[in-house]
């Protein structure tokens, strides 16, 4: 089972998400924000082998932008990013200093998001 790094503030729509991912088959580790995993990884020495790192952007404490543009290297430099905003255009997080990602707007239906995923995976394999 493929494991997923997910960084979103908003509970309800982070215990949605996860249950989504969850029926697609994936093992989902979910934090509301990146500190929080930052924290963790700090304290561990074995960090998840994670295939895929999706985050919100505007969040409280560190935005995912801020994430991966300084500390991706935690997760796995090549691990595929995939922003999931409601408010931020693929320019804008361009202009932020982030190059490698692939983009999905809010709200997110399971259907685009599974397509998504599939995409991301078809395109690293």
């Amino acid at each position: 089972m493929a494991k997923i790094l997910y960084f979103e503030d908003n509970d309800q729509f982070r215990e949605l998400m996860k249950e989504m991912l969850g029926i697609f088959g994936y093992d989902v580790d979910s934090y509301s924000d990146p500190t929080k995993f930052l924290a963790r990884s700090q304290q561990k020495e074995n960090i998840p082998s994670y295939k895929l790192l999706i985050t919100d952007v505007d969040m409280p404490y560190m935005d995912g932008i801020t994430f991966v543009r300084d500390h991706i290297n935690k997760v796995g430099k090549d691990v595929p990013v995939l922003i999931l905003t409601g408010g931020n255009s693929e320019e804008e997080i361009r202009e932020a200093g982030i190059e490698n990602f692939h983009y999905l707007e809010k709200p997110v239906n399971m259907i685009s998001l599974e397509e998504k995923i599939k995409k991301v995976y078809n395109l690293i394999s």
